[in-house]
């Protein structure tokens, strides 16, 4: 197979920047979402925790794993961009501090379902 049979034309509207930024953040969030699946998550296993939510690679991952029906928690330490992360899809938005333990337990009970 050559080279220009792999070509993809650039999204009008967009720089060849904001296209690769796109491109490779879109990559990095489906392959989470495809690993999650690859492990055996379901929806009906309870939510999905995505930290980082608020960046190309969470925000991304919240919109694909809310397409595919599960219900989202997004992690954010940005209070500003909680309507954003609704519009994607998340079911809740916890600040990030939320998910750090310092209890020093070896086992806690499990809060999510899963994580991305």
């Amino acid at each position: 197979m050559y080279l220009a049979e792999w070509v993809v034309p650039k999204p009008v509207g967009l720089t060849l920047e904001e296209s690769m930024i796109l491109g490779t953040a879109g990559f990095t969030a489906a392959l989470a979402v495809h690993l999650l699946f690859r492990c055996g998550q379901t929806t009906g296993q309870g939510p999905v925790l995505v930290t980082g939510a608020t960046g190309g690679v969470g925000s991304l991952a919240v919109a694909l794993l809310a397409k595919c029906r599960f219900d989202v928690i997004a992690s954010s330490g940005k209070p500003g961009r909680h309507e954003l992360l609704t519009k994607l899809g998340a079911k809740e938005i916890i600040d990030r501090a939320a998910t750090n333990d310092a209890s020093n337990k070896a086992l806690l009970k499990p809060r999510w379902a899963g994580g991305d």
